[in-house]
């Protein structure tokens, strides 16, 4: 998986075309969430993390594709973004981090949600 993000960041179109075909038949492969999780919480690139954390963000986007995992995947990947929020270093991972983290609290906290406690506890460790 981080060679495929690897290869889309490259300044050559055809490099670019060939790597969005690999990750659309990557997607289509059940464990493709937990690959980009894998990719953003070791990769030693930064904008590699960080298009990991804007992937899953979309992928998440819609409530439907949220649900469809079960409570513990979605609490692995719940505590896997928290724990990557804390440890990262750099600012513009950190961003896409929180807007994942922002998508997925839209899920978890709405009507259809499990709560997400630990989010709430780290929002006010931050703060207080």
């Amino acid at each position: 998986m981080e060679a495929i993000l690897g290869r889309l960041l490259q300044p050559d179109n055809e490099v670019i075309k060939a790597a969005t075909g690999d990750l659309r038949a990557a997607f289509k492969q059940p464990g493709v969430i937990s690959e980009l999780c894998g990719v953003l919480g070791s990769s030693q690139q930064v904008q590699i993390r960080q298009y990991a954390a804007v992937l899953l963000r979309k992928k998440f986007s819609k409530s439907g594709s949220w649900l469809k995992f079960s409570q513990v995947d979605r609490d692995q990947l719940k505590s896997g973004c928290v724990a990557s929020l804390v440890a990262e270093q750099e600012k513009s991972v950190r961003n896409a981090l929180a807007q994942l983290i922002g998508t997925l609290a839209k899920h978890e906290l709405g009507q259809r949600g499990a709560g997400w406690p630990e989010l709430l506890q780290l929002v006010l460790a931050k703060v207080g």
